[in-house]
């Protein structure tokens, strides 16, 4: 087996959903293959008619399709099979976006974590 070709797991943590795009769209112009895990950001102030009122993160509860999503994405990271066949190797997300608050499993994989900002 060639080493070479030997794939590592990358977790980059951005706070900022600025960093988080800007970071995909390098990613995205040098053809590598990776995955944004969005939050919603508690900052971000919605009307009380808004359906994202008062929704701090991303759960279950508050958007169960893009919870279950990342979710996905999150077991295709932390699998253990064959690194070269595995189809997720490179997650960008905030910190918030894969804790234990966010009611599921947690990126435990990773290779290496890379933190784009300290916020």
């Amino acid at each position: 087996e060639d080493s070479s070709e030997q794939k590592s797991k990358v977790l980059i943590l951005a706070t900022l959903v600025e960093a988080q795009l800007l970071t995909s769209l390098f990613l995205s112009a040098v053809g590598l293959h990776h995955e944004v895990l969005v939050c919603l950001d508690s900052k971000r102030r919605h009307a009380k008619g808004d359906p994202f009122y008062g929704i701090s993160s991303i759960s279950a509860t508050s958007d169960p399709i893009a919870w279950a999503w990342s979710q996905s994405i999150l077991s295709q990271f932390n699998s253990c099979g064959d690194k070269r066949n595995r189809p997720v190797d490179i997650i960008i997300a905030s910190p918030k976006a894969i804790s234990s608050h966010n009611v599921g499993i947690g990126a435990a994989f990773a290779d290496t974590i890379i933190c784009i900002d300290e916020d």
